[in-house]
């Protein structure tokens, strides 16, 4: 990044908060050192939190350059086990509106893309795997089902619907694998003096069982 600028915050009172300020490198405001650095040619906000909502604006060589609009999501979380079903909730109210498309995202890659009739999946995701309601648009539900979650299938969903009022929400899915069973030892033979014994570890108090050879 060159040339001088500042980097503001507009709070819903239409006050100016400052941000940071550069001039040849990346100055954070108090309270946000630590959090906003400098990233090839913009900043990076870390740690964000919902607080940091609002729109914020760039101003270079004392010319507004452009501003751009934060949202913060707090995800809900799922919790399943491995091999049961997931559901992952997304309630919008559809009727009445027209419905651009549904899209759900992991990571930023399309899990589940509904656009004018059509749905396409995820390179990760298949429709063997991965639905919505087929009624989404007179129950305004477009939770995804998850079938059979793997734990490669854990992290944080976006649902993002495209209508006249648009609608995003955030799920966490937690998806826990069940513990290795305990390996049984098999019983272990010594011979002392011509006997055979079997020492049996099932009770916490080993029992000798000798027969002669």
């Amino acid at each position: 990044m060159k040339g001088r600028g500042t980097l503001k915050r507009r709070l819903q009172d239409d006050s100016l908060h400052s941000v940071g300020d550069l001039d040849g490198s990346w100055k954070p405001a108090p309270g946000y050192i630590n959090r906003f650095f400098q990233s090839s040619d913009s900043v990076m906000l870390t740690s964000a939190d919902i607080s940091d909502e609002g729109y914020y604006e760039f101003d270079c060589n004392n010319q507004r350059e452009e501003s751009a609009q934060l949202q913060v999501f707090i995800p809900s979380d799922v919790f399943v086990h491995e091999g049961e079903d997931a559901i992952l909730p997304c309630r919008s109210i559809t009727a009445g509106q027209w419905v651009k498309s549904v899209r759900w995202r992991r990571d930023g890659e399309v899990v589940l893309d509904v656009r004018s009739g059509k749905t396409t999946y995820g390179k990760s995701f298949d429709e063997s795997r991965v639905s919505i309601p087929s009624d989404w648009h007179q129950r305004a539900n477009l939770s995804l089902i998850i079938k059979r979650a793997e734990a490669r299938d854990g992290g944080v969903y976006y649902c993002d619907i495209d209508k006249v009022e648009k609608h995003r929400s955030a799920v966490r899915l937690h998806v826990s694998t069940p513990p290795t069973p305990p390996t049984l030892s098999q019983p272990q033979s010594r011979c002392h003096n011509g006997r055979r014994s079997s020492i049996k570890t099932r009770s916490p108090c080993f029992s000798c069982l000798a027969d002669i050879l």
